[in-house]
């Protein structure tokens, strides 16, 4: 059993390298993704503005005080501006998380897996097979330490495996907000869809 604690040690101190490589990632805005994405959909909103300057003409003609182009002509130049500069204001506030996450990164990746072990205290778990190795495993007391450390060693395997899961949906989702960031901008525009902005 103590084979499956080392195994999980060893699974969990890799899952470590990979959460500090996803949390240092810092090319949002320049994965192919997003760049081809992004201008898809900035293209696709661009084309929206004919229909939005169709129902402000339509409100001011018909008099539907939510669409008159007097409250609406202010919004809808933002809009236009925004939707083309919406990667970029994007970018800034990941850029500002980013320093955020870089702090804690640049904090663990020197001594990560050292600390890991040191915090758990999986260095016992590992010594734990050079002073049962003469022993009989019947041993009730040997056999609850072997016990124990595989459930520990998996416990920390596990909540590490569930942090790289948080960061790499992190990433996709902080992507997928990218390349729909221009809608974000230009259904703030009209009444009818600035509850889905």
């Amino acid at each position: 059993s103590l084979w499956f604690a080392r195994l999980f040690i060893q699974i969990a101190l890799f899952f470590l390298t990979f959460i500090i490589q996803i949390a240092a990632y810092n090319g949002y805005l320049d994965a192919t993704a997003v760049n081809v994405g992004w201008v898809m959909v900035r293209d696709i909103t661009n084309m929206f503005f004919v229909v939005m300057l169709l129902l402000i003409a339509f409100g001011t003609i018909l008099g539907i005080e939510q669409y008159e182009w007097k409250k609406l002509i202010v919004k809808f130049v933002l809009a236009a501006i925004f939707v083309n500069l919406s990667r970029t204001i994007v970018g800034l506030f990941i850029d500002a998380s980013q320093i955020v996450m870089n702090t804690f990164i640049n904090g663990i990746v020197a001594t990560a897996g050292g600390n890991l072990i040191n915090m758990f205290n999986l260095n016992g778990i590992m010594r734990l097979k050079g002073n049962i190795a003469g022993q009989a495993i019947t041993d009730p007391g040997i056999f609850t330490a072997s016990v124990a450390a595989v459930v520990f060693s998996g416990m920390v395997m596990m909540t590490l495996g569930i942090f790289v899961f948080m960061l790499a949906a992190r990433l996709v989702r902080l992507w997928v907000l990218i390349v729909l960031s221009p809608l974000a901008f230009v259904l703030s525009v009209v009444p009818l869809t600035q509850k889905y902005a």
